[in-house]
């Protein structure tokens, strides 16, 4: 009977579903079977959001890779990190900080001091927004030819007729 009860049991594990913590399914409520969650840093994600999730966090690695050299120091001030919480409660990305770092530094010949820490990117992000969506509009405002290349035209050629004499010989 016990064994039984097990095999119950063990049913029921085996089909439970489990939480995804990824930013799309977490609010939501999704579940998903365990077979289709993949576990990254001891929370279970789906695909999509694992793709996420990943990408977040490498684009987090750059921005403060990026910042360390900025500031030659190989740890971060706190004051750096209390922005960046700010600026991510506030509706950032670390891709949009990222990308607005390096543009304030190429573009507008910025360099940042750890006093001060990195205050420019909350005034800069939407600049930096808008200034990639003129540069989208623009890049597809010229006029694409499409070349069609069809292939040569064969020419047929003639088949001697063999008669059935050449055939026999």
């Amino acid at each position: 009977m016990s064994c039984a009860f097990f095999d119950i049991i063990e049913k029921e594990v085996l089909n439970m579903l489990l939480k995804c913590y990824g930013p799309n399914c977490y609010e939501q409520g999704i579940k998903h079977e365990k077979d289709e969650l993949t576990q990254y840093k001891n929370k279970n994600y789906c695909r999509e959001c694992l793709n996420i999730v990943i990408h977040n966090d490498q684009c987090k690695k750059a921005f403060t890779h990026g910042l360390r050299e900025e500031y030659g120091q190989v740890v971060l001030p706190s004051m750096v990190y209390a922005q960046i919480k700010k600026y991510i409660s506030l509706g950032m990305t670390y891709e949009g900080m990222l990308h607005t770092f390096d543009w304030i530094k190429t573009h507008k010949n910025v360099k940042f001091d750890s006093t001060y820490g990195i205050g420019l990117i909350k005034y800069y992000y939407a600049d930096h927004n808008s200034y990639v969506r003129e540069e989208n509009d623009n890049s597809y405002n010229y006029n694409k030819s499409v070349v069609v290349i069809k292939p040569p035209k064969r020419e047929r050629k003639q088949i001697a007729k063999i008669s059935e004499d050449d055939l026999l010989e």
